[in-house]
């Protein structure tokens, strides 16, 4: 087994994932980058193991090689990132040299907190980072369009409503564009004029610098970790209306940031009674808390020290 002082970071690398940027980006600031679909049995002096749902199935069929790569660690932090459900609490953390658990949101880094129970060697350092985005990557230059443009940035999977149609039928009119990328099948069937554009058929950072408000209601069983979508939408300039739980209640400050709403309905309220100068004055909000607080030097500060 191979041991490097300058550290590694280990990841399930899902293909286009949100879940696979992150530590991309993380290991821009010097760590190795260790993809844990294939061949990983590299120890490190400094490891950081950035968690999805997925751990649990390779810890168990793998336990022995997590085990041993775990041993050669002087310092671990760990960063769980769990998209459906609750947090599951991890036992192995108590065996190596764990100094601290980051959390992408508060909700789950409650949750984690809550299963703490018995002893004061239980009672690892947490902490909630947002994930970082390549704030540069973003101008929040918007478009010059006289009509409102919405749009959502998203893959195809749960995150969509059991009905996505039913939040465009209200909104539809010809005063409005909608722009996605995916949209899903149903959207794309039923309004064959929304622009829809493939799956990285254009520069993300593009597709949002063409939206004035960014609008993504998810299914109710899905959690929205952070929401990168969300994240890079804000960092963009655009008025993010989002659902209020999970990640976005960290960030989406009601009114200044964007909207947090509890129902379609609402949302859909929101943008009716919504004027120009209000969808500019809050989108430029967004950009400035995105800018303080998404950088990836905050990571280099508080992780990688």
């Amino acid at each position: 087994m191979s041991i490097t002082s300058t550290g590694r970071i280990y990841a399930s690398q899902r293909i286009d994932g949100g879940g696979n940027q992150s530590p991309r980006r993380l290991a821009k600031l010097g760590y190795e980058l260790t993809d844990l679909n294939g061949d990983w049995e590299q120890g490190a002096d400094y490891q950081v193991w950035y968690m999805n749902d997925d751990i649990y199935r390779l810890n168990k069929e793998k336990r022995d090689k997590f085990e041993r790569v775990l041993a050669t660690a002087k310092d671990i932090k760990v960063v769980l990132n769990f998209v459906i459900g609750d947090t599951h609490r991890q036992d192995w953390v108590l065996k190596y040299p764990v100094s601290k658990i980051i959390f992408l949101n508060n909700e789950k880094k409650r949750d984690w907190e809550g299963k703490v129970k018995g002893t004061a060697k239980e009672m690892i350092p947490t902490e909630q980072m947002f994930a970082p985005i390549d704030i540069e990557k973003f101008t929040g230059g918007k478009s010059k369009s006289d009509k409102l443009r919405i749009g959502r940035h998203s893959r195809i999977s749960l995150k969509y409503p059991e009905d996505p149609c039913s939040l465009y039928r209200k909104l539809d009119t010809k005063e409005r564009e909608f722009h996605f990328m995916l949209a899903h099948p149903k959207i794309a069937r039923e309004f064959p004029h929304f622009k829809c554009y493939g799956w990285n058929e254009k520069p993300v950072e593009e597709f949002l610098a063409d939206i004035d408000i960014y609008l993504a209601i998810i299914h109710p069983k899905t959690k929205e970790q952070g929401g990168r979508s969300n994240m890079e939408a804000m960092a963009s300039g655009c008025l993010v209306i989002v659902e209020d739980r999970d990640g976005p209640q960290d960030y989406i400050k009601h009114g200044k940031t964007g909207f947090l709403v509890k129902s379609e309905d609402e949302a859909v309220d929101i943008i009716n009674n919504l004027t120009k100068d209000e969808i500019k004055r809050i989108g430029a909000n967004a950009r400035k808390y995105a800018i303080d607080n998404f950088k990836i030097d905050l990571w280099q500060k508080k992780l990688l020290k």
